[in-house]
């Protein structure tokens, strides 16, 4: 028998791949037919790929075979630079689950965005402002599109209730809203403009309050037709910090939509203390089911709170935006978990495009990463929902 001939791939190179696929090792390793054993010899230098399995390597992780033999991985290959770093005080290179669930972020919103442009469905009714006007304006001109009148607000029983009517009024906009476990020292959220499908990614370790603040800081960067990935707060004292105009842009509308300035004004007294203020915005930020940084940010707009109350929650924020006690996952199936993730118009879309065969199945599943009867139990809770 000819002896086998081996090809001396990168490792690390393999390894972006495979993240930049979206697979995990094991779903790698089911691909091409080998153990996820094997993979990981070959990330890890210790064993190379024959040639056979390097053809099937290309073929699946769709790279040109040069690619593989590159000294270094090409960490930031079709991102752009408003995506290769966090916004915020840490200002620092993302990591890579981050970039992977970004990557994989962009990748489900074009194949939506190719559903609805193909299907000449209406363009997401989202307005565009620019960093001169008045993030009150564009918080007073979303939450109108957004239709959800303070008596509604105001009847939603718990947080994870209104964030939950929240994400489904902007769903309902047209912007496609992902929840992702990305981690406490990750990123809190991220935005991806596109024409048919603009979408924001919300990170699920912080507590609802906190989520429902990222989600419109996030929409505050599409209304400026911008790519974000955003970290902690810059606060207000790190003028020099980069995008330090967009971040509080963005912070200032998020705060406005969840807090209209009538309603803030009838919940507290013009006259508080400098002492009285950090409770008071303990006690808005209860009450309409929002963080207490998006209340401090809102009483310091309408001057209703002294400047030094916003470092003050600032320093508080690790408690305060944070579960008390870490929750398991609570046995979701990998179908459940996924419609969790892409929400409830993504997951009907794609459904309905294979369903019509204007979508494989095949193409749908590697896009969800899910497998076969993954992808049947998504398709029944789709259809539920």
């Amino acid at each position: 028998m000819p002896r086998a001939t081996y090809i001396p791939i990168t490792g690390s190179v393999l390894r972006w791949a495979i993240d930049e696929s979206g697979l995990s090792n094991s779903e790698f390793a089911q691909k091409i037919r080998i153990e996820p054993e094997d993979v990981q010899a070959w990330i890890s230098g210790q064993a190379q790929p024959t040639k056979t399995q390097f053809n099937k390597i290309v073929s699946t992780l769709k790279r040109p075979s040069a690619a593989f033999f590159l000294p270094e991985p090409p960490q930031h290959l079709n991102l752009p630079p408003p995506l290769r770093r966090s916004v915020g005080a840490k200002d620092r290179a993302l990591n890579a689950q981050e970039l992977r669930e970004i990557r994989w972020a962009r990748r489900l919103q074009q194949l939506v965005g190719h559903l609805r442009t193909e299907d000449a469905s209406s363009t997401p009714g989202l307005p565009r402002f620019e960093l001169s006007d008045p993030p009150s304006l564009a918080a007073r001109v979303l939450r109108k599109r957004l239709d959800v009148p303070l008596d509604r607000q105001s009847q939603w029983p718990n947080p994870g209730a209104a964030f939950g009517g929240w994400r489904e009024a902007v769903e309902d906009t047209g912007v496609l809203v992902l929840l992702l476990q990305l981690g406490s020292d990750a990123i809190r959220g991220f935005a991806l403009w596109n024409d048919a499908a603009p979408l924001v990614a919300v990170n699920t370790t912080f507590i609802p309050q906190a989520r429902a603040f990222t989600l419109f800081h996030e929409i505050g960067h599409l209304l400026l037709r911008q790519d974000a990935a955003s970290d902690e707060h810059i606060g207000r004292n790190r003028r020099l910090a980069t995008g330090y105009r967009v971040e509080r842009w963005c912070e200032r509308m998020a705060a406005a939509v969840l807090l209209p300035a009538p309603a803030v004004s009838a919940a507290v007294p013009t006259d508080m203390s400098e002492d009285e203020a950090y409770q008071y915005a303990r006690r808005l930020a209860s009450r309409f089911k929002v963080s207490v940084r998006a209340a401090a940010i809102r009483l310091i707009e309408l001057k209703l709170a002294p400047r030094g109350l916003y470092n003050e929650v600032v320093s508080q924020s690790v408690q305060l935006d944070r579960p008390r006690r870490n929750g398991g996952g609570g046995g979701r199936t990998a179908a459940q978990t996924r419609i969790a993730q892409v929400g409830r118009a993504a997951a009907n879309r794609i459904v309905q495009a294979v369903d019509a065969n204007r979508l494989s199945e095949r193409d749908a599943r590697d896009v969800l990463r899910l497998g076969g009867q993954g992808f049947q139990d998504f398709a029944s809770l789709a259809e539920a929902s």
